[in-house]
C-alpha cells in the first residue's frame, strides 16, 4: 500500500474526506450513435438467449458505490426499476466491446478482476467478461487463452461455457485452438457449450469439433448421446432402469436424472409425479450419507420446479393436494416460478386460509432461492413482497454477489431497517452474523476500499457504530496483511471508551504468529490499547508453553502496567489442564503471589467446562502455592462448598 493511500484513509478518519473510485465505469455509459443495425440485432439475439443465463445482470452506474463522495441514498424504487434497464445496460456494454480494439479488451477485462464493482454486474462479472472474452478469442486465441489461465479453474468454465455457447461471435477455428491449449476439465465445459450452442452444430460437425481439440471418439459419441437424450421423454420402465445402480454422489449423473424425471412428468402429465418423486425417495433411503440425502432432496424439489414452468400455478395446486401435509419444499419450488410470473396471484393465494400453516416458510423460501438466483426479478416486485422479508430479500441478495462483487454486496446494506443498528458488541443474531460475514469478504478483497465505504456518507452509519465494523475489517486484514493493517490502525485516532484498532490487529495476528505480534507491540499506543496488545500475547505465549518469554516480554512495561500483566498471565496460567501442565505453569512464575493467584484460580474454576476437576490430593498439592491470606479464602469456599453438598 502506498503511503499516500495510507495518509488519506488517516485523514478520512479526522476529517471525513473520502477516497473517490476510479473511473472505469465510464466506458459501460458511452452511447456509439454509428452502431449498426447488425450489431443491434446481434445485441437482442444475445439477450434472448444468454441474458438471463446464471441469473447475472446489469446495475444502473447511479447505484454504484462512490467512495469520495456525499453519496445521497438511492431510493428503494430505483432499485426496483434496475431490472428495466438491464437490456439497455447490456446492449451499451456490447457496443463498446464491438468497437473495442485488442488492447482495449484486454484492459477491459484484467479491470474487470480488479475492479468488479465497475462493471455494473448484480451479482458477478461473469457475464461481462464472458462478452470481452468473446470478442478477444475472435481477435487473438493467444492472448484469450492468457486471460483465462489467469483465473480459478470453476470461474474459466463458467466463462469458457458461456464463450462457446455464443458461437457466431466466435470463429469456430480460434475456439477450437483455444480449446485444444487448455487442460481437460476447461477443455470439456467449453465443448458442452458448443454442444449447447443455439447454433446447433450438426452431430458429424461437434465430432469432427471434439476430435480435433483432442477427445477419444468413443467418448465423444457417449456424450453426444447423452446430450441427445437428454430431452427425450423415457417410459417408465426406462427411466426405473436409469435410476438403478446410481452414484448419487456424483453431479454429472444425478443432474441427468432431474431432467429425465421432469421429462417423463410432462409427457405422462401431473399424476405421474409422485411415482417420479418416489424414484428418488428410493434413492435417498439408501444413501449413505447426510450430504447424499440432501442432495438427492433439492433433486425432488428441482424435478417441480422443471415441471412448472409452463402452467406454476397448476403445479402450485396439484402439490397442495398432493399430501394431507403439504410439502413446503415441493410447494416453494412450484411458487418459485409462479412468482416470476404473477407474484401478485402468488400472494393472493399464499394468503388463504388452507395455506397459513405453510405461508412463511415457502415466502422465505421464494425470496431465498431467487435473491440468490434471480436477484433482479426480487428488485422488481418488492412492492407485492410483504414489507416484513424486505430485509431478508437485500441480505440473500448480497449475500449472493459477495463472492464475485463484494462491494455491490456492501451496497445493499443500508436497506436493511436496522442496518445501523446492528452493534456487535452487544450480542449476535442471524441478521448481525450475515452482514459481519459480508463486510468481511469486502475486507478480504480491499481492505482499504472497505474501510473507506464504511466512513462514507453511503454506508448511512453513525459515528458511534462505524468503529465495530472497523474492526470487522482489521480482523480480516490482520490474517492477510498484518503489518498493512497495523499501519493504518495505529494512525487510525481513539475515541474516548475504545481500544485502538492496533490492538485487535495484535490481538488476531498471534493467532497465527506470535513472535510477529510481539514486534509490533512496542508501537501500540499507551492505555487500555496497550494494556489488551500485551494481554493478548501473553494468553498466546502460555498456550504455546512459552511462559518464560511471557513474564521477559512484561519487563518492556511500566511498574503499574507490568503488575497488572502478570496477574492476567497468572490467571491464565490457572485455567491450564491436565493438572501436570497447571502444576508446571505455576513453577514457572516469578513470585510467590503469583503463584498464589494462579493456584487459587484452579480450585476456584475446578468442575466448570474447559478446567481441571480437581481430586482431594491435587487440591492440597496446589494449597502448597498459596500465601498464607489466599489459603484463608480457599478454605472458606472449599467447607462451603461441602456444606452445600
Amino acid at each position: 500500500m502506498s503511503e499516500s493511500r495510507k495518509l488519506i484513509f488517516v485523514t478520512t478518519l479526522t476529517g471525513g474526506l473520502i477516497l473517490c473510485a476510479g473511473v472505469l465505469g465510464t466506458i459501460l455509459l458511452l452511447q456509439q450513435e454509428n452502431t449498426s443495425q447488425e450489431i443491434e440485432q446481434n445485441t437482442a439475439e444475445f439477450l434472448d438467449n444468454h441474458g438471463d443465463q446464471d441469473g447475472f445482470v446489469s446495475i444502473n452506474p447511479e447505484l454504484q458505490p462512490r467512495f469520495g463522495t456525499s453519496a445521497t441514498k438511492a431510493s428503494r424504487s430505483k432499485l426496483q426499476r434496475e431490472s428495466d434497464e438491464i437490456f439497455g445496460s447490456k446492449r451499451d456494454l456490447l457496443r463498446v466491446v464491438n468497437e473495442a480494439t485488442e488492447d482495449d479488451l484486454v484492459v477491459m477485462f484484467l479491470d474487470s478482476l480488479d475492479n468488479p464493482i465497475v462493471f455494473n454486474s448484480i451479482t458477478s462479472t461473469r457475464w461481462m467478461q464472458s462478452v470481452v472474452l468473446t470478442k478477444l478469442v475472435s481477435v487473438n486465441v493467444h492472448r484469450a487463452t492468457t486471460m483465462l489461465n489467469q483465473l480459478d479453474v470453476n470461474t474459466a468454465k463458467t466463462l469458457l461455457f458461456g464463450v462457446m455457447c455464443e458461437g457466431n461471435r466466435v470463429h469456430i477455428q480460434e475456439a477450437v485452438k483455444l480449446l485444444a491449449g487448455l487442460e481437460d476439465s476447461l477443455k470439456k465445459r467449453g465443448f458442452q457449450g458448443l454442444i449447447d450452442s443455439r447454433n446447433f452444430f450438426s452431430r458429424t460437425k461437434l465430432l469432427e469439433i471434439g476430435t480435433e481439440i483432442g477427445f477419444d471418439e468413443k467418448y465423444l459419441s457417449n456424450l453426444l448421446t447423452q446430450s441427445q437424450t437428454a430431452e427425450t421423454a423415457l417410459s417408465w420402465k426406462e427411466l426405473e432402469k436409469e435410476f438403478e445402480n446410481v452414484d448419487v454422489s456424483d453431479d454429472s449423473v444425478l443432474l441427468p436424472l432431474r431432467h429425465k424425471a421432469a421429462n417423463y412428468v410432462l409427457a405422462e402429465g401431473l399424476d405421474s409425479l409422485p411415482a417420479a418423486l418416489e424414484l428418488f425417495d428410493k434413492l435417498s433411503q439408501s444413501a449413505e450419507s447426510l450430504a447424499d440425502r440432501l442432495d438427492l432432496n433439492i433433486s425432488r424439489k428441482r424435478v417441480v420446479e422443471i415441471i412448472s414452468n409452463d402452467d406454476p400455478e397448476r403445479v402450485f395446486e396439484f402439490v397442495v393436494q398432493l399430501n394431507d401435509n403439504i410439502q413446503v419444499d415441493l410447494l416453494s419450488a412450484a411458487a418459485e416460478v409462479w412468482f416470476e410470473v404473477d407474484p401478485d396471484a402468488l400472494w393472493t393465494r399464499l394468503s388463504e386460509p388452507d395455506l397459513k400453516g405453510v405461508k412463511h416458510e415457502v415466502t422465505q423460501n421464494i425470496i431465498r432461492h431467487l435473491s440468490f438466483g434471480k436477484p433482479e426479478v426480487v428488485l422488481h416486485s418488492l412492492e407485492v413482497i410483504p414489507s416484513e422479508y424486505h430485509d431478508q430479500a437485500y441480505l440473500n441478495i448480497a449475500q449472493g454477489m459477495w463472492y464475485d462483487a463484494p462491494f455491490e454486496a456492501l451496497r445493499f446494506l443500508p436497506y436493511v431497517s436496522d442496518w445501523s443498528d446492528q452493534d456487535f458488541s452487544t450480542g449476535y443474531s442471524v441478521k448481525a452474523y450475515t452482514i459481519q460475514e459480508i463486510i468481511s469478504y469486502a475486507a478480504e478483497t480491499d481492505p482499504m476500499a472497505t474501510l473507506e465505504w464504511i466512513n462514507s456518507d453511503e454506508s448511512q452509519l453513525q459515528d458511534s457504530l462505524k468503529q465495530s465494523y472497523f474492526l470487522e475489517v482489521f480482523i480480516s486484514w490482520a490474517k492477510s496483511e498484518p503489518e498493512k493493517a497495523f499501519e493504518v490502525a495505529v494512525q487510525t485516532p481513539i475515541k474516548d471508551g475504545e481500544i485502538g484498532l492496533e490492538a485487535t490487529v495484535v490481538k488476531w495476528l498471534t493467532f497465527s504468529d506470535v513472535d510477529q505480534a510481539m514486534t509490533l507491540l512496542p508501537r501500540v499506543r499507551e492505555g487500555e490499547s496497550r494494556k489488551d496488545a500485551y494481554q493478548s500475547v501473553a494468553w498466546e505465549l502460555e498456550k504455546e508453553d512459552r511462559i518464560a518469554d511471557a513474564i521477559h516480554l512484561g519487563n518492556q512495561l511500566s511498574e503499574l502496567e507490568r503488575e497488572e500483566y502478570l496477574e492476567t498471565l497468572a490467571f491464565s496460567v490457572g485455567r491450564r489442564t491436565p493438572f501436570s501442565r497447571l502444576e508446571a505453569g505455576i513453577q514457572e512464575l516469578p513470585t510467590q503471589e503469583l503463584k498464589s493467584e494462579a493456584a487459587s484460580t484452579a480450585i476456584h474454576m475446578k468442575g466448570l467446562p474447559m478446567a481441571n476437576d480437581l481430586t482431594d490430593q491435587q487440591i492440597d498439592q496446589l494449597k502448597e502455592f498459596l500465601t498464607e491470606d489466599d489459603r484463608m479464602r480457599v478454605d472458606i469456599i472449599l467447607n462451603r462448598d461441602e456444606e452445600e453438598r
